[in-house]
Parts: C-alpha cells; structure tokens; sequence
C-alpha cells in the first residue's frame, strides 16, 4: 500500500515539476485535469487484482459514469463561464497531450505496483494457511 501511495506522491509532483514554470491560471487547469485522471484510473484499476486489461470490465454503468465525468472535466476549461467560474485555462493540445500521457504512465505503473502486491500477500496468506495446517492439533 506505501508503494501505491508513493508512487501517486512522486507523480503528482512530477507532474508539478512540469508545469510550475507557466502562469499560475496554466498549473491549476493541467493539475485539475491530471488529478482528476488519476482519479478514475485508480477507480478503475483497483476494481480486480490482475491488470487492468486482463481483469474484468467494469459495468456498463460504470464506464458510462467514468465517461461522462472525464468528458465534464476535460469540457470545463473550454467552457468560458465554467473556465471563469474554476479559473481555468484552455490548455493546448500538445499540454493535455503531456497530462495524459503522464497519466497512462501512471496507469501502468500503479497496475503493476498493484498486481505485484496482492501477489505478496496472497503467498504470504497460503504461508500462513500452511503453518496453520501443519501444527499438531
């Protein structure tokens, strides 16, 4: 679990990092977006133990829910009174480009941090069924 946490930390200032040097109106649109990506890719990706491609699909709900919400969030700074109202900035597609490719590397690295973890736990609970197994009653 610390794995997960730091590696969410380390990205979120990476991220930081290659925004800080742009207007203050510019920071808080790319983070709002990158934060809000990393969002709906944990709730997706923690839904099952395998990688997120080989586990099963979320609900069609659910996919609609993701959708829908990403859409909105991607909209704002493009919406001049919601851009107004969240001060935010329209990023250029080349930005958006670097929040999102930032974020799928976060994807695969939180799946395999992820997949890595319950396989260390899942040995270590059959350890623990073994021990358990084997004591003299």
């Amino acid at each position: 679990m610390r794995e997960w946490m730091l590696n969410t930390a380390l990205f979120e200032l990476l991220c930081f990092a290659l925004v800080s040097f742009r207007p203050l109106l510019f920071v808080q649109t790319s983070m709002f977006l990158f934060l809000t990506l990393l969002q709906f890719i944990v709730i997706v990706s923690i839904r099952n133990r395998d990688f997120l491609w080989k586990g099963v699909r979320p609900s069609t709900l659910l996919a609609s829910a993701v959708a829908l919400a990403l859409a909105v969030s991607f909209a704002l700074p493009y919406i001049p009174p919601t851009a107004h109202l969240f001060t935010f900035t329209p990023l250029p597609l080349q930005e958006l480009a670097i929040v999102v490719g930032l974020a799928l590397v976060y994807l695969v690295i939180l799946d395999v941090i992820k997949v890595l973890y319950y396989r260390r736990a899942d040995k270590g609970a059959a350890r623990s069924l073994d021990g358990q197994t084997s004591a003299p009653n």
